[in-house]
């Protein structure tokens, strides 16, 4: 910690005088801007800055800052930074600086990249972890849609056996990225093919299995799980081409590695007990070629969103739902009042630029409720010019409609599957050109290595 913050004032002072000041945000100025955005204290140069960059969360006798936009996050002093780099840097399994560096922005605020890039530099598992080359161009395996294609692979670990595990079972969406990985205590196609039907049954079989260990052995596996799951159909995969053998190689290697860092950072050799956590770390790091992480790419969501604002909230020593604040609670069972959340009283109170306060949640939440409330005008609207156009005597002249049903529940459910399908198909197609974008760049760079290796072959013919 003494030769980060050492590094770190010596960047600071490298910098341009007049960033110096403001580049990072110590306790003694924290609590300036706490006085600037509850009281109004300050001179007007200071508290015109404060109020265009921060806003102020009170949770009960604590204040706290968060940065201003749509993706406010809580301000990280100077005196935390290694604390709170060192959390996001775990979570995400010692994988780098780019995947730290996301972990940082999606939790916290005004922690500079180039402070990620010290920390990571003077990690101790990093600086000691095997680097491995780089894998080469190949031709990329196009997969447009979850669970079209599942690679696996086992992993031989008999040289650290952890009891009576010996192999770890790898299994990986080729599309979204998602990972799976179970310890075997053999790998043999029974024991994996329990692994794979527990799988199935949870997240749905895929349409093709493929397999580094070649044709023969996925077909046993078929035979076998379709000894309990009798209609089960799977396509037997290709056997891998050598550049894709290459590549799961990468794969397994990257998992072995992780595995290592995590016993390392553990102390202990029980890896069987450490790859739920690191799946967890794989599956929420943003993946290079969806350019998402792979838990969204599968259930359109963030795994921790909110996550610093549930923290706060245990810090302030709730830990039963009874105990929740009544926005919470409300939002927790789908409010039915919109203006009656707003006017809720709760424990968390926020304050803007004018110094007014607002019974609401955290300002991440804002963008939220407005959306709630534009999707609750839009409801209302269509029902408004609904009636005004046609008459309904009864709902059964309505097809799915029962006795039970008012004409009411039935446009405001097809309003809300319309908004819900909507926002999941533009997320879907923004992941798909996302992965078509990076299939076209390798496929590119494949075309010309090989039109670069076939010219100097033939300038080696020609010379001979």
């Amino acid at each position: 910690m003494e030769i980060f913050y050492k590094n770190l004032d010596f960047h600071i002072q490298n910098r341009h005088q007049k960033f110096r000041a403001k580049y990072v945000i110590k306790k003694e100025m924290y609590k300036d801007i706490i006085l600037v955005l509850r009281d109004g204290w300050g001179d007007p140069q200071f508290k015109h800055w404060v109020q265009k960059h921060f806003t102020l969360v009170e949770n009960s006798n604590e204040n706290i800052v968060f940065s201003t936009g749509t993706d406010s996050r809580p301000v990280v002093t100077y005196e935390e930074f290694y604390t709170k780099l060192y959390e996001c840097h775990t979570l995400v399994g010692h994988h780098g600086r780019d995947k730290t560096w996301k972990e940082v922005k999606a939790k916290y605020s005004w922690i500079p990249y180039d402070v990620v890039t010290i920390f990571i530099k003077l990690c101790d598992l990093c600086c000691n972890r095997q680097n491995f080359t780089k894998s080469p161009v190949i031709k990329s395996i196009v997969s447009i849609g979850y669970l079209t294609r599942i690679q696996m692979s086992v992993i031989d670990m008999s040289n650290n056996p952890d009891g009576k595990f010996k192999w770890i079972l790898r299994v990986k969406d080729h599309f979204s990225k998602f990972l799976w990985a179970y310890p075997l205590e053999s790998k043999e196609a029974e024991s994996v093919a329990e692994k794979l039907l527990n799988q199935f049954y949870t997240f749905g079989p895929p349409c093709i299995l493929q397999s580094d260990n070649g044709k023969e052995f996925v077909a046993q596996l078929i035979k076998e799980m379709r000894k309990t799951w009798t209609d089960l159909v799977i396509i037997n995969g290709r056997s891998p081409h050598s550049h894709t053998r290459i590549l799961i190689e990468y794969d397994n290697h990257t998992l072995e590695m992780a595995v290592g860092t995590w016993m390392q950072h553990n102390h202990t050799d029980n890896w069987s007990k450490g790859l739920g956590p690191i799946v967890y770390e794989i599956n929420t790091s943003i993946a290079k070629i969806t350019k998402k992480t792979p838990y969204e790419v599968i259930f359109r969501e963030g795994l921790r969103s909110n996550f610093e604002l549930w923290k706060v909230m245990n810090q302030s020593g709730i830990e039963d739902e009874e105990n929740l604040p009544d926005n919470f609670i409300r939002k927790l069972n789908g409010y039915d009042d919109l203006n009656d959340l707003q006017n809720s009283n709760t424990q968390l109170n926020t304050f803007d630029e004018r110094n007014q306060t607002f019974h609401l949640t955290l300002q991440p939440q804002t963008s939220i409720l407005a959306s709630v409330a534009n999707n609750f005008a839009s409801t209302h609207n269509t029902l408004a010019e609904t009636h005004q156009t046609a008459t309904i005597n009864s709902p059964s002249n309505y097809p799915g409609l029962n006795d039970n049903t008012t004409t009411q529940d039935f446009f405001m459910e097809n309003n809300d599957t319309d908004i819900h399908n909507h926002r999941y198909e533009a997320f879907r197609e923004q992941e798909e050109n996302n992965y078509s974008k990076s299939v076209a760049k390798r496929q590119k760079l494949h075309k010309n290595a090989m039109t670069y290796q076939e010219q100097y072959q033939s300038k080696d013919f020609i010379s001979l």
